[in-house]
């Protein structure tokens, strides 16, 4: 009996004395092979140039993290399914046998006597078998088990967002550096032409420095001036082939295989014309993003928490029932059925109990307050994408000017310099600037394809929908240049924009909508020369006379007589503006700014307006702006007249201030003139002190018409 007790604990001692190992190099380097054949596992090849909707595709297929969460999903979904088998009862099936090395021999005792009897009599045999089939149910385990499973469903729903999270992720990642390394496929050859003559250059200039055939300080300086530019085509090279290495890491394409895009010979340039609407912005953002319903599983799961713990305060009733058999001979009946119920209360629990729920309860407060965070911060990150896509737009085709501009200027140069008239390294230096200015043109080309994918991620934007049946790479393409295709048409846009009125539309201001017949408008222009002979010819007076007689012929709502407010800046602003009355197309109201009793109190709702305003002119650089002023008759007709030049200069300073060149505004006064609702009332004096803001195109060359 000792030698078997000192063997076990021997054994036990040896279990205790076991250490980690470390990886050996050999098994590392097994698993890491087998890892980067499992990465490229069933991945089918490039076999074509890759567009940015089949890159999309193959990131969604193939991107390691993507495939991580989709496991990950799956695995809470088993959690989920593995949890409900608890509901079910314990159903318990045992066998066994027993042995002794002697027989249970017992004696008794003679109640009656109270003396103990020797009979040395047995009830067991020494080897006894038993088996028993029993059912257990506790019904305080049931309702615990109930909240348990629902608060799986919520994980399993949370991994289906996080899954949700990550698509959204991939593809804004995916569409801006797949349009970063297409302008590196586009620049290349440029960048290596460019590089190729500087690099010429310096050779040739060192090899004259070095025979005297130059003057040294020129030599210098014109070697100094190669190797930064070099310097700075190297840098550009550099930080361009990068991103071909980020986008074949998204779509989990080896790294050391090429691909070749498929991008437009010329990149075009109406990419930023997306119909968004800040108010539907938001509320997709808070009706889709996963962030929110994460949070709102969260809570889910801290609410079945908390009655858990009031579930466990209760005392538990348990169920049993079952056959048994027992190979005793002695037995007369050696298969039975049994059954019971058992009430347990554990005592402690009602201790424990408020603490529990008061945590659980804690945990419900924090779960609504990160909501609330998350509902901030997601209503803040759309309005700063928004803010974001309207400014690289802006500078989209404030890019695309430069470029022409400097394009022109490298073809004047490359001119003179065939002519002997310019050196190599001013050449060189034009071809580099203009270089520059076509790779910040499409640079800022990426900049909006970059934002528009922060705008989609940001109202948390689902291109599959959930409806993707088919799996094969070819359907998944299709079916993202479906959906995400038609968020650039207004009528195809998969939700209801109409936030505004239709007259405050972006597409209703589109110039092409400022079209009116030559015939008409020549007729308009001739009437308006006609009527003012006797002023000075060729005078400023006349210009802006003339645009006026224009403005009014053109658009009813004009007034007949204005009289033109004194300006923070009039004189340059009215003479941009009225310089060819000829140039000028149409006219049409944008939207009318009202104003509190103060002359220049505008409103928080005219300040919407007016942001509007500002941001219509960003998307149309090409179109102007005109405030007229307008007050009530509340005070004497120059008070009346000098409020509302007030209110115009103030409409003037909010535009410039947010960024809109003040040679696009003209401005004017008009006084009581022409009031919208009667004077006799508040609130049609109200009505009376307002701006109203006219958009025109004044030359059709620069408007694009």
């Amino acid at each position: 009996m000792m030698t078997r007790l000192l063997a076990c604990t021997l054994l036990l001692l040896s279990a205790c004395s076991m250490r980690p190992e470390p990886v050996a190099v050999a098994e590392q380097k097994q698993i890491l092979e087998q890892d980067r054949q499992a990465i490229f596992a069933g991945q089918a090849p490039i076999t074509k140039k890759l567009d940015i909707y089949e890159a999309m595709a193959r990131a969604l297929k193939y991107n390691v993290d993507y495939r991580t969460k989709l496991f990950e999903k799956q695995v809470a979904l088993g959690q989920y399914d593995l949890s409900k088998y608890k509901f079910l009862p314990a159903f318990n099936v045992g066998a066994g046998i027993n042995y002794r090395s002697n027989l249970s021999i017992s004696d008794s005792l003679d109640t009656t006597t109270n003396t103990r009897v020797n009979f040395n009599s047995t009830a067991s045999d020494r080897t006894i078998r038993t088996s028993d089939v029993r059912m257990i149910w506790n019904l305080l385990d049931f309702g615990i088990t109930y909240y348990q499973v629902k608060q799986e469903g919520n994980k399993a729903l949370m991994a289906d967002e996080a899954r949700r999270k990550v698509v959204s992720q991939l593809l804004r990642d995916v569409r801006s550096v797949y349009w970063r390394a297409a302008i590196a496929q586009m620049m290349q050859p440029e960048i290596e032409r460019i590089l190729g003559e500087a690099r010429a250059a310096l050779e040739s200039s060192s090899q004259a420095q070095s025979r005297g055939l130059a003057s040294p300080i020129k030599s210098l300086e014109y070697s100094k001036a190669l190797l930064k530019l070099i310097d700075t085509l190297e840098n550009l090279f550099n930080q361009m082939e990068t991103a071909k290495t980020q986008l074949a890491s998204l779509i989990n394409e080896p790294l050391d295989k090429d691909f070749e895009l498929d991008i437009p010979a010329e990149l075009p340039m109406d990419v930023a014309h997306v119909p968004f609407c800040l108010p539907k912005m938001e509320e997709l953002a808070l009706l889709n993003k996963p962030e929110i319903r994460e949070e709102i599983y969260r809570k889910r799961i801290s609410v079945d928490e908390t009655r858990k713990a009031t579930l466990r305060m209760l005392p538990g009733l348990e169920l049993s029932g079952g056959d048994n058999y027992s190979s005793n001979s002695y037995l007369h009946n050696k298969v039975w059925a049994a059954a019971g119920a058992q009430v347990t209360w554990n005592i402690f629990n009602i201790l424990s109990g408020p603490v529990a729920i008061k945590v659980s309860k804690a945990n419900e407060s924090v779960d609504d307050q990160r909501r609330m965070a998350v509902q901030m911060a997601l209503l803040t990150k759309v309005r700063l994408a928004y803010r974001d896509y309207l400014h690289r737009s802006y500078q989209l085709g404030r890019a695309e000017r430069l470029n022409s501009l400097e394009s022109e200027l490298t073809g004047y140069i490359r001119n003179a310099a065939q002519k002997q008239a310019k050196s190599k390294l001013e050449l060189i230096q034009a071809e580099v600037s203009a270089m520059s200015a076509k790779l910040n043109r499409d640079n800022s080309y990426a900049a909006v394809q970059e934002s528009l994918g922060y705008v989609y991620d940001s109202m948390g934007v689902d291109p599959l929908d959930g409806s993707l049946d088919k799996t094969e790479l070819s359907d998944v393409s299709s079916h993202l240049a479906t959906n995400l295709g038609t968020w650039t048409k207004a009528e195809q846009a998969p939700f209801d924009w109409a936030c505004y009125a239709p007259e405050r539309e972006d597409q209703a201001y589109d110039p092409a909508n400022f079209r009116i017949p030559q015939k008409k408008l020549q007729q308009v222009v001739s009437e308006a020369q006609d009527s003012v002979k006797n002023l000075p010819q060729d005078s400023d007076a006349m210009a802006e006379r003339i645009a006026e007689i224009v403005m009014q012929r053109l658009n009813g709502q004009v007034p007949e007589k204005v009289q033109e407010s004194p300006a923070v800046d009039p004189s340059p602003a009215r003479r941009d503006a009225t310089q060819s009355a000829g140039s000028m197309l149409a006219m049409r109201k944008f939207e009318t700014v009202h104003f509190d009793q103060a002359p220049t109190g505008i409103t928080p709702q005219s300040a919407a307006t007016l942001d509007r305003a500002v941001d219509f002119l960003r998307k149309n650089p090409n179109l102007m702006i005109q405030a007229v002023g307008f007050s009530d008759n509340a005070s004497g007709p120059e008070a009346s007249q000098k409020a509302s030049v007030q209110r115009a200069q103030a409409v003037y300073r909010y535009l410039v201030d947010s960024g809109v060149d003040r040679k696009r505004i003209v401005i004017l006064a008009s006084g009581p003139s022409m009031p919208l609702a009667s004077n006799d009332t508040p609130e049609g004096r109200v009505q009376n002190r307002r701006v109203e803001l006219y958009v025109f195109a004044m030359d059709s060359r620069r408007a694009g018409l």
